[in-house]
């Protein structure tokens, strides 16, 4: 058993439960051939079309416009954002892309973000010193010395995104050109692209709002999913009280004001209330106003 244990390694996923760590979804793996006892690694999502249901023009578009891109499997929360992330092609061929910077995460859908956006190929010999996942098509290991090469290969690649800009003034300058009906109806095609929200006859107000809610977000910088949106208003809609909860600098009272915006509410009608960081229900609050029912609704503690 010793033996053949000293060419395994164990990889779990730690998972913290009050004072103490736990471990979960341990696996054997067999070491990779350059692995020495001080040898570090780096975790890197993984994402394919099989895995994540879309194409690798979505996913790059979802990547470009810092969308949440999908799902990883079993990614220890808290994590560093990982430096890089990899899309498998339906041939089996490994691509890269970095630097990433910051991640974000929203019911286990991860979005990043970054200063550029490179991309390289992932070389075939490299998997000698990658480590897979048994049963987990969306986490790799890479070693250290691996992540340094990648570093160097990138800083003599093309930023993705300036290639995109590039590419849409030149479809810009296309547009331009054309005869102007048919502009007209490339036009309206953006716009109808723009304002892809569906809904039913008879919601087209409530339709404008929420298109008007998410634009407002995207021109003031802020990053949420539309469906994360979507759920916010929602809750506005159908609660006394919502809380909204996260880390200071994520944009939560940005988004406040921006729904209030898009309410068309003036300053006066807007007010924001500091509380302490631990606080999670109205109990401490003097009293609110419920809009609906016009009446003041005195607070728990009196």
């Amino acid at each position: 058993m010793k033996d053949f244990l000293a060419e395994k390694l164990f990889i779990f996923r730690p998972e913290r439960r009050g004072d103490y760590f736990y471990i979960k979804d341990v696996r054997l793996v067999p070491k990779p051939l350059s692995y020495m006892n001080t040898s570090t690694y780096v975790t890197l999502p993984l994402f394919s079309k099989v895995q994540h249901g879309y194409s690798y023009d979505d996913f790059l578009k979802k990547l470009i416009d810092q969308e949440l891109v999908g799902p990883i499997h079993a990614y220890a929360e808290g994590v560093k954002t990982p430096p890089f992330l990899l899309w498998r092609d339906d041939d089996h061929s490994f691509f890269i892309f970095g630097e990433l910077i910051e991640h974000r995460q929203s019911h286990n859908n991860y979005a990043f973000y970054y200063e550029q956006l490179k991309k390289i190929s992932f070389p075939e010999a490299w998997f000698e010193e990658a480590i897979e996942v048994p049963g987990n098509d969306t986490l790799l290991f890479l070693s250290k010395e691996k992540q340094s090469q990648i570093y160097e290969r990138m800083k003599s690649t093309e930023d993705l995104i300036a290639s995109s800009k590039e590419e849409n003034s030149l479809n810009d300058s296309t547009l331009l050109e054309q005869d102007p009906n048919d502009r007209l109806v490339a036009m309206q095609c953006w716009e109808e692209k723009l304002l892809s929200l569906e809904t039913k006859e008879g919601d087209s107000s409530e339709s404008l709002f929420i298109q008007n809610f998410m634009q407002i977000t995207r021109e003031q910088g802020l990053l949420y999913d539309w469906k994360d949106l979507i759920h916010f208003h929602t809750a506005m809609k159908t609660s006394n009280l919502v809380i909204l909860a996260g880390m200071s600098g994520t944009g939560k009272s940005r988004l406040v004001q921006a729904y209030g915006k898009a309410l068309q509410l003036k300053e006066d009608q807007l007010a924001f209330i500091p509380v302490h960081p631990s606080w999670n229900d109205d109990a401490d609050l003097i009293g609110s106003v419920d809009c609906r029912g016009k009446v003041y609704q005195p607070g728990r503690t009196g």
